[in-house]
């Protein structure tokens, strides 16, 4: 009996997560002249969850989070289980250890926030287009949404997964930021099919739950983005009810686009909708 645990806990602590993708939070520092509670409830600052993508990490998300919480926002970023860790953890979790990971953020910050808006990077959109459509959330900003991925072979990953859970990949070290490396040799040096067989998943639940997002949903792109094509405004435009689905294409070929060569820009825009969402939610 008292081995009972052994395995869940020697498993937990053989899981060093890589100082880069600690899970990431910004919150509201309290005033030394606070007013009372029930002021202070009505006063509580929105909050914005950021969600980073397949194989990514809360690191890749900083800069982002961090403008974001200087422009008024509590801000939250997960670390999605399997990710920033090692790629054997990585090969035994699935869409739903992610998706339910994104659901803890949220209900952790709209218990203390006024409202909650959701920012996902690629496979991250997937899982914010999820949540949007079933909980409670001001605004869903995309961010390069795996929707439409530039892999003809991805929707044979959930079977092909059954036989070859992933294989040696190789990549190029240079296009890597330094603090980003040790992870990048772990996670972009092989080919995770069984791993892509759960981002298929996640991507087609995604597609149909699309549209039941009434919230607006402003949408960035790169011109050249190498993993998701521009092409993906087309099901965008023709799946959405919300009449608030404002794109923009940046100028660059970064996937991470948050990271990215036009990170400024695109955050400056992601920040201008949300101050604009923000202050309609305030009159209405």
């Amino acid at each position: 009996m008292k081995h009972e645990f052994s395995r869940i806990l020697n498993a937990a602590a053989e899981c060093v997560v890589d100082p880069v993708a600690l899970p990431l939070s910004y919150r509201q520092a309290p005033s030394e002249h606070q007013p009372s509670v029930g002021a202070l409830t009505k006063m509580q600052r929105p909050a914005v969850l950021l969600l980073h993508g397949f194989t990514g990490n809360p690191g890749e998300l900083k800069y982002a989070a961090e403008r974001i919480a200087e422009a008024g926002y509590n801000v939250s970023v997960p670390r999605l289980p399997g990710h920033g860790t090692t790629g054997a953890e990585f090969e035994v979790t699935q869409a739903e250890d992610w998706l339910r990971r994104s659901v803890d953020a949220y209900l952790d910050l709209r218990a203390e926030s006024s409202s909650v808006s959701l920012v996902g990077l690629s496979m991250g959109a997937l899982i914010a287009v999820l949540m949007s459509a079933r909980l409670k959330v001001n605004a869903l900003l995309m961010c390069a949404p795996a929707l439409d991925v530039n892999q003809r072979f991805l929707p044979l990953t959930p079977i092909l997964g059954k036989f070859l859970r992933s294989y040696r990949g190789s990549y190029n070290p240079e296009n890597v930021k330094p603090e980003f490396r040790r992870l990048a040799e772990e996670y972009r040096t092989r080919r995770w099919v069984r791993g892509a067989g759960e981002l298929y998943r996640l991507q087609q639940a995604a597609r149909k739950a699309l549209p039941q997002v009434v919230c607006p949903i402003p949408t960035v792109l790169t011109a050249a983005d190498p993993t998701v094509p521009v092409s993906v405004q087309t099901r965008i435009h023709n799946s959405v009810r919300s009449t608030d689905h404002q794109l923009r294409v940046f100028d660059g070929s970064d996937h991470v686009i948050l990271n990215g060569s036009a990170r400024e820009q695109v955050v400056g825009f992601l920040i201008e909708r949300l101050n604009s969402q923000r202050q309609l939610s305030s009159q209405a």
